[in-house]
């Protein structure tokens, strides 16, 4: 036939996404505005087509599009320097002689930690870093051993702004993992274990979670986590950079693929697969 040996290319959105950690129990980050102001401030479109070559989009929320559960009318944080800068202000803090913002004679200066050995990494750390010099925050960027970074600063929370990737599960629970206010209490050791280092905890967030989980009902469900994504945006614990675009490529003549949202063609079901001769 017209398409026999033909591959179709299938586009999907991954179901999860790099992030920026920020560290909310930790001065200045332990204040909403100048979180949302880092938000604000950076130009995530623009890093994605440099850094990933545009094969990825910029998540809206902590659940994206591809989920069921996906909050359609959510209110985001959208690249804004001067909104960055007016809740700077708002938050007390005045412009130096060099540019830098300061609040009682300390300056707006941040540490940035990321995996070192990855030029998308670096190239998104540099970009980050440029649009925040931009508003008058300064970041000092530290590349280092993947487990050496958890280990020696993101479970003690010795950092301010970090990087890493998370993957979700099918169903929107998968919030309760990195959001959940309960897996932000450090250890004996002092240490966080949990995907929960940015030590978020917001009681609201934290009671609509666990509501769904005990709800059944699909509608309800997607209402109470429409709520859980508009606080966590508003709060801003993370900036989420980017969930990559992947292409899978298929043959008319397999048949019986299944292809799960964010996942593309799962592996889980080779056996179904079977060509029509």
């Amino acid at each position: 036939t017209e398409y026999e040996g033909r591959l179709i290319p299938v586009q999907y959105e991954r179901n999860g996404w790099g992030y920026m950690l920020l560290n909310t129990q930790r001065a200045p980050l332990d204040d909403a505005r100048v979180r949302q102001a880092l938000t604000h401030a950076l130009n995530r479109q623009a890093i994605v087509d440099v850094a990933l070559d545009g094969e990825a989009v910029v998540p809206p929320g902590p659940l994206p599009p591809v989920s069921w559960a996906y909050k359609e009318d959510l209110k985001t944080l959208d690249y804004d320097p001067a909104r960055a800068e007016q809740l700077l202000q708002e938050a007390g803090w005045t412009k130096g002689a060099d540019g830098i913002w300061e609040k009682n004679g300390e300056k707006l200066e941040l540490d940035f930690y990321a995996t070192a050995g990855s030029s998308l990494i670096e190239a998104l750390a540099t970009m980050a870093r440029q649009d925040w010099e931009k508003v008058g925050i300064k970041v000092n960027v530290q590349l280092m051993d993947f487990n050496a970074m958890n280990e020696t600063r993101l479970q003690p929370g010795e950092y301010d702004i970090a990087f890493q990737a998370f993957n979700l599960g099918l169903d929107p629970d998968s919030l309760y993992a990195i959001f959940h206010g309960s897996l932000a209490k450090p250890n004996a050791a002092g240490l966080v274990t949990s995907f929960n280092r940015m030590r978020y905890d917001n009681p609201e967030v934290n009671a609509l979670l666990e509501e769904g989980r005990r709800e059944s009902d699909p509608e309800k469900r997607k209402e109470i986590y429409g709520q859980a994504q508009q606080l966590i945006v508003n709060d801003a614990p993370v900036i989420l950079m980017y969930s990559s675009l992947y292409t899978d490529f298929h043959t008319p003549r397999v048949k019986g693929i299944v292809n799960f949202p964010g996942g593309g063609a799962t592996l889980d079901y080779l056996y179904q697969w079977y060509i029509e001769e």
